[in-house]
């Protein structure tokens, strides 16, 4: 099947023949991966991945430079099969999971459902900034949602949380989720703002930080000290300060300069001094590493931003794509 779709997507020209022989192709290869005993989990990487590469080989205009540049198009549209096919079988194979996990008493969601899901969460993600057609990003914007919430169901039967901490924890990766996407199409826009982008800026930082700063201030109040908590809310609260000074957003600098602010005014008043020690660690470690990248992305600034044109044009190391 797969092959007939092929010869028709190349003789009549039709762009359905080309997704259906992708969806024939991965039927074909999930059989022999079938057979050769790998899970389920590995074809649906295996599909994933293909798809990705294809997509960056599409973007970076790989294919036009080479004898395979009548195909540009039919790799988009494979890529885009490709990955449809993968998210939206993990997202089916997922719900069986979590459905097994509630009926069964032997059949339980293991870490590496866990691992699988956080990694077709970052694919992806990857796919949204990479794909120009905006249909295809909003289907990616989907996808992004759904893997998403099934690592956050899967971390919810691992982890033995009360409600609250499973409260926190869900806003905090949906408020990280939105400053991903508000940061990606601050990015895409031209001199048009989007109202959009703003929201999507401002209830991110709000959801990622305040929940944290809540639980930090609880936990202090009645002489506790949780490293998750505190190294959260440092770690939230200097990342959105950052960004927001170098990307100059309003929203992620005000509401990381206030979190950061009531960090160390509420660590000077409620922490024990016995306590004060490990935050000194977190603030030295977390202090170099910001000062270490951002040192490098200085130095590097000019050859990564010449990167993209750099990989188009087929210069310096990149000529290797053009050989035979």
């Amino acid at each position: 099947a797969a092959v007939f779709y092929g010869l028709a997507s190349a003789f009549q020209r039709q762009a359905r023949c080309v997704h259906f022989a992708t969806v024939m192709a991965c039927g074909s290869l999930w059989q022999l991966m079938t057979y050769f005993g790998f899970s389920a989990d590995a074809y649906l990487l295996t599909f994933a991945g293909i798809g990705l590469l294809l997509l960056i080989a599409y973007r970076f205009s790989v294919l036009e430079q080479t004898a395979a540049a009548p195909l540009t198009e039919a790799a988009f549209k494979a890529a885009n099969s490709l990955l449809s096919v993968a998210f939206v079988s993990s997202v089916f194979r997922g719900l069986g999971r979590l459905m097994s996990d509630a009926l069964s008493s032997t059949d339980k969601v293991q870490w590496g459902f866990v691992g699988f899901s956080v990694t077709m969460l970052v694919i992806a993600m990857l796919a949204v900034a990479i794909v120009k057609v905006s249909s295809w990003r909003r289907w990616y914007v989907v996808q992004v949602v759904a893997q998403g919430a099934l690592t956050l169901l899967a971390l919810h039967k691992l982890i033995d949380l009360s409600p609250w901490q499973q409260v926190e924890l869900f806003s905090v990766i949906v408020g990280l989720l939105l400053l991903a996407v508000g940061h990606l199409g601050w990015y895409r826009e031209q001199d048009r703002e989007s109202d959009l982008v703003s929201m999507s800026l401002f209830f991110g930082a709000l959801l990622a930080a305040v929940p944290l700063a809540i639980a930090t201030w609880i936990d202090r109040h009645h002489g506790h000290f949780l490293i998750a908590n505190e190294a959260g809310f440092l770690f939230v609260s200097v990342l959105l300060l950052g960004t927001g000074l170098v990307f100059q957003l309003k929203s992620t600098t005000l509401v990381g300069s206030l979190a950061t602010a009531l960090y160390f005014i509420t660590l000077l008043l409620l922490v024990e001094w016995s306590h004060v020690n490990t935050v000194a660690k977190l603030i030295t470690v977390g202090g170099g590493t910001l000062f270490g990248g951002g040192l490098i992305l200085a130095f590097f600034r000019d050859r990564l931003l010449a990167l993209p044109e750099r990989i188009k044009n087929r210069e310096g190391i990149f000529k290797v794509m053009n050989w035979r």
